[in-house]
């Protein structure tokens, strides 16, 4: 289990590792065809980015929303639940489960659960954001042709506004 979680990111708390549970595969037919077809489109939108740079596994917590809901649902992680953060209206990500620790959902046992999910980032960018953001900024010089995603410049925190860009692959249920 660990080894599973080691592989798929390297900003792993050593103390959320020691308390892991149960590591949850998920696979949600619809989700998964949603995802993929964005993933094919980004492979066009950026066809000098290898395919794995387009993509990175990253943490999400869920809060109150139970994880079940969110990954049996057709649409998965949706924007239209997510709060006015401070890079806008999206769906947040980190890469350090440490952060996303303090955002875990609890569930009426007591059991942290968090998601790692695979998340195009595509081509990001640290400009934008803001309170009330609903996209990536413009690229420079491309009309018409937005970033992918917004990152905090460390490269560790991500924000997508689009659903389509995010799987909730694995669900990590910890004490």
């Amino acid at each position: 289990m660990q080894d599973t979680i080691n592989i798929m990111n390297k900003e792993i708390d050593e103390y959320f590792l020691d308390n892991v549970i149960e590591v949850k595969k998920i696979y949600n037919k619809f989700l998964h065809q949603a995802v993929k077809s964005e993933f094919e489109k980004m492979i066009v939108k950026h066809p000098y980015m290898d395919g794995i740079n387009l993509v990175k596994h990253l943490f999400h917590g869920t809060r109150q929303n139970d994880p079940f809901k969110i990954y049996s649902f057709e649409h998965g992680l949706d924007m239209r639940y997510s709060n006015n953060g401070v890079n806008g209206i999206g769906l947040y990500f980190a890469d350090n489960s440490n952060y996303s620790q303090s955002y875990c959902h609890t569930n009426n046992v007591g059991i942290k659960q968090l998601f790692m999910c695979t998340v195009i980032t595509g081509l990001s960018s640290n400009q934008g954001g803001g309170k009330g953001a609903r996209m990536p900024a413009p690229i420079p010089g491309k009309q018409g042709v937005l970033y992918d995603s917004f990152n905090n410049g460390n490269k560790g925190h991500y924000v997508i506004y689009d659903n389509q860009k995010s799987y909730p692959g694995y669900l990590i249920s910890y004490k």
